[in-house]
């Protein structure tokens, strides 16, 4: 999980490109720059952004007055220039779950037919988290019944996708991704085990 200042900077990046790059064909959109820590800015999508606002709703217990203050403000922003382009949204992200869903079902064919593709778990999985949380963006909030049959038909192959196991992903992130809604968070390949980011 990046720092707090950088996932502050980068949400506002974020705002500043949202109507340019929801108006455009483009999924991603690269952000011109640097972050507070020097890291360069990355390029965003849809379910980036959902990511990047899931790792800033548990870093605010670590918010001095004048980040809340900030945060607050941007995700009123948010909300604002995300309802106005609810109709464009909704569109780009369903070509980015159509994406998604292909990305995550060929790392899958890969992981099947060689286990070294195991290591690549923690962060492929981001594929399948963006997948969920890119839901938020559609009229309904909720993946379209073929999606969903169609993920159901990729992972049910895949008997380490419903073993229990621990939370993969930066411990204070388990606030917001449950076992019941994240379950793919909460297994991994034997191989991964003990390598942990």
């Amino acid at each position: 999980m990046h720092s707090l200042e950088d996932n502050l900077y980068v949400l506002n990046e974020v705002l500043v490109d949202f109507e340019t790059y929801i108006l455009s064909r483009d999924l991603f959109w690269p952000l011109m720059g640097s972050s507070p820590s020097g890291r360069r800015l990355p390029k965003i999508s849809l379910g980036s952004i959902q990511l990047l606002l899931d790792q800033l709703l548990v870093q605010q217990e670590a918010m001095n007055q004048e980040q809340t203050a900030r945060y607050q403000d941007f995700l009123e922003q948010w909300q604002r220039i995300s309802n106005k382009w609810a109709s464009a949204t909704a569109k780009k992200a369903t070509r980015e779950i159509e994406m998604r869903v292909t990305l995550w079902n060929a790392y899958l064919d890969d992981l099947r037919s060689d286990q070294d593709e195991a290591s690549s778990f923690i962060q492929e999985v981001h594929h399948r988290v963006m997948l969920s949380r890119l839901a938020d963006f559609l009229p309904s909030s909720s993946l379209s019944d073929e999606i969903r049959t169609q993920l159901h038909a990729i992972e049910i192959r895949h008997p380490l996708l419903t073993g229990i196991g621990d939370f993969i992903w930066d411990d204070d992130l388990r606030a917001v991704y449950s076992r019941d809604e994240f379950p793919f968070l909460y297994t991994q390949p034997p191989e991964t085990k003990n390598q942990q980011h």
